[in-house]
């Protein structure tokens, strides 16, 4: 099974509903290989979502967050998301951040 459709499946299996901007959101984490700010992600989806808010996209991150489908990183204050959770390195370049 493909991880997106997995993911659906164990939200719904959770009795949570998926949404179009639920799956846009997986989606886009899913394809990325950086680490977005939930304010990147919330840019990168407007433009098909423009009645998405940036509080729906918090509060999705940490619903996926909770019901351990994504990784959260602190990066200099400020929470990055990870839709890969299998184990793996996350280096910060100490000169440059």
């Amino acid at each position: 099974m493909h991880r997106l459709e997995h993911i659906i499946a164990s939200l719904r299996g959770n009795g949570l509903r998926i949404t179009p901007q639920r799956i846009a959101i997986i989606h886009y984490l899913l394809d990325t290989v950086e680490h977005p700010s939930a304010e990147q992600v919330y840019k990168k989806i407007q433009h098909s979502y423009p009645m998405i808010s940036l509080s729906t996209v918090y509060k999705t991150l940490d619903m996926l967050r909770s019901k351990g489908v994504i990784n959260g990183i602190e990066v200099h204050g400020e929470m990055r998301f990870d839709a890969h959770i299998d184990e793996h390195l996350n280096l910060i370049c100490m000169n440059c951040g």
